[in-house]
């Protein structure tokens, strides 16, 4: 489906332009043609506990994994951003033999995004992306089940103003075919940001990102806390301060709030966003 409806106001247009980095991978947005942005970001998830089959809280050996990723987009046109995001794992894991440890280039991100319809302050699009598997597939603690995903997401958003602030909203739901052992996955993440007025350096976001594996799996293995059919619902709270006008830096904790076979931990999140 090709839409060919745009209608945008300058002071819209604004608008957008303050937000179009907002959300980083999978925002509704794409980047003005020619322009870039980068952002690393390292998170801490430490987890002694986790959700068993049942939803359950129980325990398990103590499991931390700090995690670096390296993000990229550019728009290639004005209604096509491309990009990429890679990590670089190390975990360690309480084992009955002692701790054991493993360090690597864990799974890497490769995404399209088109833009299908923008309307006032609404934006709609769609995003293919493909996941390949980390590099060491011997580690142990594991980096990750070795298999390639597939995904196709639609992405809305909008933004206006409060009156009290400017905000955005970024609603986006996808459908995950993980090949191999892996359960595939239904995803529905949204994120709400607001510049309080008076304070137009900071941006506040609380996001949800929510996956349920949908029953396919193939075995029983647990990599990272999660099984390979899990459910995951999580919660990030994090502040982002324009440091220049090309420059922004992000501090967050994330939480595990439920979940089914999966781990129940914490991260605390810091990132460096580059607008080029």
């Amino acid at each position: 489906m090709n839409i060919k409806i745009t209608v945008l106001a300058p002071a819209a247009l604004a608008l957008l332009c303050t937000f179009w980095s907002a959300t980083g991978l999978s925002a509704a947005w794409t980047l003005p043609r020619g322009t870039a942005e980068a952002i690393v970001t390292m998170s801490y998830y430490t987890v002694n506990q986790r959700f068993d089959l049942n939803g359950d809280r129980i325990s398990q050996p103590r499991f931390t994994k700090l995690d670096t990723e390296a993000f990229a987009q550019y728009g290639v046109t004005d209604k096509v951003t491309a990009g990429v995001n890679l990590r670089l794992q190390h975990l360690t894991s309480d084992a009955s033999s002692g701790t054991v440890s493993s360090t690597g280039i864990g799974e890497t991100d490769i995404f399209v995004r088109r833009r299908l319809l923008q309307l006032l302050n609404t934006v709609v699009s769609i995003q293919g992306l493909v996941k390949t598997p980390e590099l060491t597939g011997s580690a142990n603690p594991a980096l990750g089940f070795g298999q390639t995903d597939l995904e196709l997401r639609l992405l809305v958003g909008n933004s206006g103003d409060l009156g009290i602030g400017s905000y955005f909203i970024d609603a986006e739901g996808a459908l995950r075919k993980r090949f191999g052992d892996p359960a595939d996955e239904f995803r529905m993440d949204a994120t709400i940001g607001v510049r309080p007025l008076g304070m137009g350096k900071w941006m506040f976001m609380l996001q949800s990102f929510n996956t349920v594996g949908l029953g396919d799996a193939n075995g029983t293995a647990v990599v990272q806390t999660s099984g390979l059919d899990a459910q995951r619902y999580q919660l990030q709270l994090s502040a982002v301060f324009d440091l220049a006008p090309m420059l922004s830096l992000q501090a967050g904790v994330l939480h595990d709030i439920a979940g089914v076979d999966s781990g129940a931990g914490t991260a605390v999140v810091a990132g460096v966003w580059l607008r080029f």
